[in-house]
């Protein structure tokens, strides 16, 4: 499928896309820590994923449809947005059409314009 570009949206004030990834970013633990294009992560990086990949395994792996595990709620935002996994990084694209879709099942920006028929004209509602 060929995704067509939209007009870019920036990812600050939104997080839709991250409210149901739980552990996503464990899976970095498997390719030695580093992403394309970005290089090793950081050392406190590696060591909370490191813990919390221990943590799961003691006390179980979050549920599908939790946040995940970098996701800022307050700010709405990935806490380590310059390093998220590349499933992230490829599967949502600021402004792309899986973005605009997690936006509105989640109700973050603005709602798109409601018409109803009225004396038999379309009106914006």
């Amino acid at each position: 499928m060929i995704r067509t570009p939209l007009p870019v949206v920036s990812c600050d004030d939104c997080g839709a896309c991250c409210t149901e990834q739980a552990a996503l970013p464990t899976s970095l633990v498997g390719t030695a820590f580093r992403m394309p294009g970005v290089g090793p992560l950081p050392v406190e990086l590696r060591a909370e994923l490191l813990a919390a990949v221990e943590r799961f395994r003691r006390d179980g792996w979050p549920a599908d449809g939790t946040p995940c595990i970098w996701y800022d709620a307050a700010a709405k935002r990935c806490r380590h947005y310059e390093y998220r996994p590349t499933l992230c990084r490829d599967e949502v694209v600021p402004g792309d059409e899986a973005c605009r879709r997690w936006r509105r099942l989640k109700g973050v920006g603005p709602r798109p314009p409601r018409y109803a028929m009225r004396n038999g004209r379309v009106v914006k509602v």
